[in-house]
């Protein structure tokens, strides 16, 4: 899933064993994007990456 898919609904998501993928604006925000917030995107980025290490290993 890509629509609706955030950082607060991202593991219950994963938590699906027919999901094996998901994408999301959130991690590159066009605000962020827009006003060159790289340090914000990969801060978002790595927190992701966290995340989806609790539930794929």
């Amino acid at each position: 899933p890509t629509g609706g898919v955030n950082s607060d609904n991202l593991g219950d998501y994963l938590s699906l064993p027919t999901v094996i993928a998901c994408g999301g604006t959130w991690i590159a925000s066009k605000d962020r994007v827009k006003n060159g917030d790289w340090d914000g995107i990969e801060e978002t980025a790595k927190q992701t990456i966290e995340v989806v290490k609790q539930f794929r290993s």
